[in-house]
């Protein structure tokens, strides 16, 4: 795995004060998810499926995991996410799931994460970096968003789910510290995944400039016929005709967007 070079003084000074809807390398995570990514996995043939996502709150590589995908990498712009991503499966492999349920819960709003007393028990076991990171920003809130903790109950697996993922999830998932816009640069030349999992970052991002870099640098990466995954948003495409775009509803009534390449 890859030890990422991390700025503690920047680290602290932005988690300490963090600017009002500004992302950036160490923005707080989510705790959890607020996507509902048992029916976004559902969407996908994930037999023998290489899937690139991104990190979030650990728990979109953890469903597709559990939907059974080959191959699962990770990106995100924020080290607080491979942080909250790399608690959670560590977690998994030490803790039956009622443990690993009040863990998820503990880590909402968090000043000293790394003196919990479940994650002393895994500590040890995190990667290098991870807790280095979560020891040198005590007194920071890192996974301060997402849902309150009294929506999780529909979020978190199940305890028959939470068993097939402890089956699955062998150790830390492989993660690419980047900003989308940077994403083709820093995956390996050659990488071509058979799903994408962009989240809700189009949200974010209307730009048309920087949603045609970014387009461009996933399709490069994108197996004949992959599909890109879009939750809420769906970005424009450089050619419509080139792409087979469906837009489903969750039973929340968010919108998810397939876009499949098909030629």
């Amino acid at each position: 795995m890859t030890k990422h070079n991390i700025d503690f003084k920047k680290a602290r000074q932005f988690l300490k004060n963090p600017p009002l809807g500004c992302f950036s390398e160490y923005s707080t995570a989510y705790a959890i998810t607020n996507e509902n990514l048992r029916f976004v996995t559902e969407l996908s043939d994930l037999s023998s499926a290489r899937v690139l996502t991104a990190a979030g709150s650990g728990d979109h590589p953890i469903f597709y995991a559990l939907a059974g995908a080959a191959h699962i990498d990770t990106f995100d712009i924020s080290f607080c996410a491979k942080t909250i991503m790399d608690i959670k499966t560590t977690a998994i492999s030490a803790f039956k799931s009622f443990w690993y349920f009040g863990l998820v819960h503990e880590l909402y709003d968090e000043k000293h994460v790394c003196k919990l007393a479940r994650i002393l028990q895994i500590k040890n076991d995190l990667p290098d970096d991870t807790r280095e990171f979560i020891e040198k920003t005590n007194g920071c809130r890192l996974f301060a968003k997402g849902c309150f903790p009294f929506q999780y109950k529909s979020y978190l697996p199940t305890i028959e789910e939470y068993k097939i993922i402890q089956e699955r999830i062998r150790g830390p998932f492989n993660f690419v510290w980047t900003d989308i816009c940077k994403l083709r640069d820093n995956l390996e030349p050659d990488s071509k995944y058979d799903v994408i999992n962009i989240s809700n970052i189009f949200h974010y991002r209307k730009d048309a400039k920087t949603t045609a870099k970014i387009m461009n640098g996933l399709e490069y990466h994108l197996a004949p016929g992959g599909q890109i995954i879009s939750y809420n948003s769906c970005p424009r495409v450089p050619n419509r005709e080139d792409w087979k775009i469906i837009q489903y509803k969750t039973l929340e009534k968010d919108k998810v967007f397939v876009l499949q390449k098909i030629r």
